[in-house]
């Protein structure tokens, strides 16, 4: 089910509800990307310079935090349909999500 979740897939037979929660999914993913996207532009601005970076910080670990539950996840249920973990972790969009939580990890 996580898979049919995080996937572009169909949903098995028999889980009509989950389309509820594949729609509750997409939107906490996308407004996780909007609102990492905000959080970057705005921390760079003058209009913001006195805002807390404890704020910032704040918000940072919460969107990576997401990312990076987002992506074990789908690591984790990426051979149910054949892919192996090496060939999956390979692919080229599955190393740009990597690239872009390992930042906030490697900076301690």
């Amino acid at each position: 089910i996580i898979y049919h979740l995080l996937e572009d897939t169909e949903l098995p037979p028999g889980f009509e509800r989950g389309r509820t929660a594949k729609v509750v999914v997409g939107f906490v993913l996308a407004a996780s990307i909007v609102l990492s996207l905000v959080v970057q532009t705005a921390e760079s601005m003058p209009a913001f310079s006195e805002t807390p970076r404890t704020v910032w910080r704040f918000l940072e670990i919460l969107t990576t935090s997401i990312f990076t539950l987002e992506y074990a996840l789908r690591f984790w249920v990426c051979d149910l349909y054949g892919v192996s973990h090496i060939r999956w972790a390979l692919r080229w969009i599955n190393m740009c999500d990597l690239l872009s939580i390992l930042p906030l990890y490697l900076s301690g």
